[in-house]
């Protein structure tokens, strides 16, 4: 349809789930990657039932056998929902919150095969849950940990040696947490902003492991300290400042970390705001082994840098110099080099978002660029100028890709939305598997097509040599598109 809006691809047990919402109609889907195979798992208008009227609201998330998300009907509000992906295996999963009010769930992750969410009871207001599937194994996890200024993402958290690192608020403000998915393996693990102070409500809240420590950025109640880097044992007593990047209390606003050879790599402020850049710098977790490798980042307010590894080679995508966008990548002599320029036409920059997300597909790093202010378009490269390419066209008023969580790998196909004219914005697959071509039939007009199947390049040969001279072939895809 042509006002459908597609939300969140999320692969788990060889099926793709996904959610969509056109202002009437509103339904969780899922998919083995073929239109046969796509399964609407409950809808208003089609599916009358009692778990209709569902609205897709939080993330998928795997947990045995089934995929949990957020949903609401007419009778229950908004709840957590499970499905096995089939539409008689979708139901209402509990209603914490009794009757039509809401428990306002955000699923949180999933520790040693248990789900952790926050959900609100109508009683206890918004807590810490868990669940391992059950009824009776369902219950808060801790009457002290809630969100109230501070909504946690599942990209935020972590989990190494059986805990799961996370922010969240209580009386002490919001500070690290941890869990291992029971009450007594649930605390906040330091209040490094002393008081109610927030040391958590940062650029980016991730939680990264590193030589059998957390780290994360924070924010201490010593003044001379702001948002730095920390690092943590799982204890108060082992949780410390790890790298003043920008000293003198102004904080280096860490905007993405990864781990890559053997050391961290981040996006921070190395020369405050008021010279407006950012630097990629790379660190062991101490000062000394802290270094600059390039400051050339003028990040947009609403764009948040993401770093990700290629090709053993870390890719990211920012403003150059106050400048333009480009698309660069850390190659193996510790070089930033621009792969290509994102100002101009075709590409003018990032899409609508916080981030700018890549994902890995065929032996390519794939990413969403826009045209213009309005338009966003489907690229992928091999990590060289000549083969960084864009995939989608542009046609007016059509565009593909969409908002950061439109574009999904999965061992199914590459997943993502797409406006057409014909239509509307739809669900799209591109797959990496050859197409096979079906032979010619008219004997006057005689033809072959090779290879067959055909995957990138295909050849046509026509064996009347005068008919060639005076004939045009048309060749169009299964969609009728020229």
């Amino acid at each position: 349809g042509a006002s459908n809006t597609i939300v969140k691809f999320y692969e788990y047990n060889a099926l793709v789930y996904f959610a969509i919402s056109n202002g009437t109609i509103n339904g969780v889907y899922s998919t083995d990657g073929t239109a046969n195979g796509t399964v609407l798992l409950s809808n208003t208008a089609s599916y009358q039932s009692s778990y209709s009227d569902i609205t897709y609201k939080g993330s998928f998330i795997g947990l045995g056998s089934n995929v949990y998300f957020t949903a609401s009907d007419p009778t229950n509000g908004e709840e957590l929902w499970v499905t096995d992906g089939t539409p008689t295996g979708t139901q209402l999963f509990k209603d914490i919150n009794p009757g039509v009010a809401n428990s306002n769930i955000l699923i949180h992750g999933v520790v040693n095969n248990k789900l952790v969410f926050w959900a609100d009871d109508g009683v206890n207001g918004a807590k810490l849950w868990v669940t391992d599937g059950t009824l009776a194994g369902t219950f808060i996890l801790s009457n002290t940990a809630f969100y109230a200024g501070y909504i946690p993402t599942r990209e935020d958290n972590h989990v190494t040696n059986g805990f799961m690192y996370f922010f969240a608020s209580s009386s002490a403000g919001t500070e690290p947490w941890k869990t291992d998915g029971t009450i007594a393996g649930t605390s906040m693990i330091k209040d490094i902003n002393i008081g109610t102070g927030a040391s958590g409500l940062q650029e980016t809240n991730k939680f990264i492991s590193y030589n059998n420590k957390m780290y994360f950025s924070a924010t201490s109640s010593n003044a001379a300290v702001s948002s730095e880097l920390w690092e943590t044992d799982g204890t108060a007593n082992g949780t410390q400042l790890a790298v003043d990047i920008y000293p003198g209390g102004i904080g280096s606003r860490i905007r993405d970390m990864i781990t890559f050879n053997n050391k961290i790599y981040l996006v921070a402020d190395k020369l405050g705001m008021s010279n407006g850049k950012f630097s990629l710098i790379s660190t062991d977790g101490t000062p000394s082994g802290t270094a600059v490798i390039d400051t050339v980042f003028k990040p947009n307010v609403t764009h948040f840098p993401k770093l990700t590894v290629f090709n053993n080679e870390i890719y990211l995508m920012d403003k150059y110099q106050n400048t333009t966008n480009q698309l660069f990548k850390l190659n193996s002599n510790n070089e930033l080099v621009v792969i290509e320029s994102l100002s101009g036409v075709p590409m003018a920059g990032l899409v609508a978002g916080s981030y700018s997300y890549f994902e890995e597909y065929d032996n390519k790093l794939w990413f969403v660029a826009s045209s213009n202010a309005s338009y966003s378009y489907i690229w992928n490269t091999d990590g060289t100028t000549v083969g960084t390419q864009q995939i989608t066209p542009v046609n007016g008023s059509e565009y593909f890709g969409g908002y950061r969580n439109n574009l999904k790998s999965t061992s199914l196909g590459l997943f993502t939305v797409g406006f057409t004219a014909a239509y509307g914005i739809e669900v799209w697959i591109y797959k990496s598997t050859a197409t096979s071509i079906n032979e010619n039939k008219n004997q006057q007009f005689n033809f072959s097509v090779y290879p067959n199947p055909a995957k990138e390049i295909l050849y046509i040969k026509l064996n009347n040599e005068l008919l060639a001279l005076q004939s045009s072939i048309k060749i169009t895809n299964l969609l009728g598109e020229n």
